[in-house]
Parts: C-alpha cells; structure tokens; sequence
C-alpha cells in the first residue's frame, strides 16, 4: 500500500487528526513572465485573503507544502487540487495554497475555480463571480476580462457564470491553461470532487499533475483507492495527497456552502 493511504491508516489506529499531511516533490520555479493581460486585470478592492483565518499550525504546514513543491528541486509550475469525499476541504486548501505561496515568494501565481457546477473560490476572496473560467472557455471573454488582482502578484479567475451546456473539451482548456502560464510562474486549479471523472480528467491532463484532497474523518480507504486508480487511468500524474482534519475550524465562507 502507499504511503498516502498509511497516513489514512495511522491517524486511523492512533486517533491523531493533524491538520494537513503532504506526500509528494517538486521543481523549482520558472523564470519571471511578462503578465501583458495580468498587467491590465482590474484589482478587487475589497478582497479578502484566506490565509488570514488559519492557525499557524496549518500555514506551517502548508509553508511545508510549498516548499516541498512549487519551491524544491525539482518543481512543479501548475497543479490541480481535486477532492476525495473532501467536499470543502478541497477548496479551501486550494485557496489557502494559492495564498500563502504568494506571500512567501516575488513570483505571479494565479488561482483557477474549475469547479464549474459547484464554484466557491470567489467566496474565499470575496470578489465577483461573473466574468470567470467558464466565459474564457467558450470564447465569451479573454483572460484579463476574468482575471481579478488580489495582490501584486496573485490573480484569482472564479468559475464565472455562462450556458451550463457548454461542454468542456481537453484542447480549449489546454489553449486557456497555457495562455495563464505565459503570465504567471504558478497556476493552482481547484477542480471539481474526483467523482466528476470528465472534467477532472480535462483539467488535470491540462496541468503538471493532480492533488488528492483526503479527509481525516471523513473520506474512506475504498474511495481514496479508487479515485487514485481512476486518475491513474486517466492518465494523471498524481503529485501527492494532502489530508484534512474537519476538527480544524472551517471558515464560515466554506461551512456555508457544505
């Protein structure tokens, strides 16, 4: 069994519920872009930044996943987070890691909702969730239209609002993806729960690789095992798995939306 799923059984025998355990390894980062449409993205004036409502357990904790990631040798420049019975703790660690990765370095990071039927990033910063993901891919806006500026060097693109019968193709993700890496070093998707094998499938094979979000108390050793083998399958690099505890305080902008 891997080591992913013996930190599942450990915390099982032994009752610990720390609040985030990464296994996974990295590159370092590129070198610095341009950001012609970043440039010209308008600025949220009143955004909120998750990172402000963690405890310093889990910002160290996740300092510790950066390092071991966007910041080690080798890196990874894009990566997508997807959820395993995890529900907001996917998010919210997405949001979280996009945050405090733009804090602790000078290089742009950019934050994707691509949980187009259950959006909630634009809740973690509090910016709108009109122009977004959604419009970019069917052609509705370009990127600097959608992306918002939280800080001077991240930018968050929300979920957006559109016609739900859009299908999502594997070619105009892989044109948007690349067309938000010529502007930034870092791109971080929040994708939709694993158990969306479609889209999971099209966003993740647009990005470096996959994140399994696992939590402590929640997510069962079958389905962990089982959305591992479904990314496999796809064929999904999977960088690492990450587990929650819900013991750990939720922000009211994720525990409203369970």
């Amino acid at each position: 069994m891997s080591r992913d799923f013996e930190l599942l059984q450990r915390l099982e025998r032994e009752e610990v519920r720390p609040s985030i355990f990464l296994e996974t390894t990295g590159r370092a980062p590129s070198s610095e872009k341009q950001g012609g449409a970043f440039r010209t993205a308008r600025r949220a004036t009143q955004a909120t930044r998750p990172s402000t409502r963690i405890s310093p357990i889990v910002r160290a904790e996740l300092n510790r996943m950066i390092l071991r990631t966007f910041l080690a040798e080798p890196s990874i420049s894009s990566v997508m987070f997807t959820g395993v019975e995890a529900k907001e703790g996917a998010k919210w660690l997405a949001a979280c890691t996009a945050d405090v990765l733009a804090e602790t370095c000078n290089a742009r990071v950019c934050l994707v909702d691509a949980d187009l039927g259950s959006p909630a990033i634009h809740r973690a910063y509090s910016v709108p969730n009109r122009n977004g993901l959604r419009m970019i891919l069917s052609g509705e806006c370009p990127i600097e239209r959608a992306a918002i500026r939280i800080s001077n060097n991240l930018w968050v693109i929300p979920a957006g609002v559109g016609s739900e019968g859009h299908g999502i193709n594997y070619e105009i993700v892989r044109r948007a993806f690349y067309r938000i890496q010529q502007e930034c070093e870092y791109l971080i998707v929040s994708g939709p729960e694993c158990g969306s094998y479609q889209e999971i499938a099209t966003f993740g094979a647009a990005t470096e690789g996959a994140i399994l979000v696992l939590d402590a108390t929640n997510t069962r050793r079958a389905s962990a095992q089982r959305a591992k083998s479904l990314l496999e399958a796809a064929q999904l690099k999977i960088m690492g798995s990450v587990m929650t505890c819900r013991r750990e305080p939720i922000p009211e902008f994720l525990s409203a939306h369970i």
